[in-house]
């Protein structure tokens, strides 16, 4: 890590949120001292009965660079934000039934105190041809053990087949949550979720009782090829 910098790893993640929008996030500098201008393309989608703008529509945030010392000024960095008719995708007010009777209802409960986090893990699954994916989620352990342990969610323990864990959160860890749940009998799978990738964090993190651990940013296929596993081996 540069001395008064980042890592880099907050521009990965906003890049796959963004992916995960189906949009694109692009950059452009001329030249070191010179600012960065940074563009992202979304794809909007309007209900039925919305007005579509008929020309393209566009808007900008002036950008605010660090000032020495401490603040921000305006710089000559932009953030522009580019929302094209050929991505506009109009839905249709379609009513399906996808709950087969051969589909398999997998129950999954993520908690993770930040509701970005929750939002953008629950947008990983979709209905399949296997499953059906049914999610719930806690703002942090205490939450998490309250809703398996206790019910508070109005699922018994066993209904429950996935549990998701972050580490880092206020009121009770991620850590701890997992061996109050292993304590109280919850034998289904445990994954933690950590943006730690220091050794000895990960190793204990594996022996509180979670069954596999993910470092952050999260790879959808190996997270999904996961729980499909655990699933038909139960």
């Amino acid at each position: 890590m540069q001395n008064g910098g980042g890592s880099g790893l907050g521009l990965f993640i906003a890049n796959k949120i963004v992916e995960l929008h189906e949009g694109t996030l692009s950059v452009h500098s001329e030249g070191e001292g010179k600012g960065s201008t940074f563009s992202m393309t979304l794809p909007i989608v309007f209900k039925s009965d919305a007005i579509v703008p008929t020309k393209m529509s566009s808007f900008s945030i002036s950008s605010m660079q660090p000032k020495i010392g401490g603040g921000f000024e305006k710089g000559s960095a932009a953030l522009s934000i580019s929302l094209k008719e050929s991505s506009l995708l109009l839905s249709e007010s379609k009513v399906t039934d996808d709950s087969l009777p051969n589909k398999k209802v997998v129950t999954i409960l993520i908690v993770d105190d930040s509701t970005m986090n929750r939002k953008m893990i629950s947008r990983m699954f979709s209905s399949s041809e296997e499953f059906e994916y049914n999610l719930l989620d806690a703002a942090d352990g205490q939450e998490g053990v309250d809703a398996v342990l206790g019910g508070s969610l109005g699922y018994r323990m066993s209904e429950i087949d996935v549990v998701l864990m972050d580490n880092q959160m206020p009121v009770m860890n991620g850590i701890t949550a997992v061996k109050l749940l292993r304590e109280g009998g919850f034998k289904n799978l445990i994954v933690m979720i950590s943006g730690d990738s220091m050794h000895s964090d990960s190793v204990s993190m594996g022996t509180c009782g979670a069954d596999r651990v993910l470092l952050k940013p999260i790879r959808k296929d190996a997270l999904l090829e996961m729980i499909r596993t655990f699933i038909h081996g139960k």
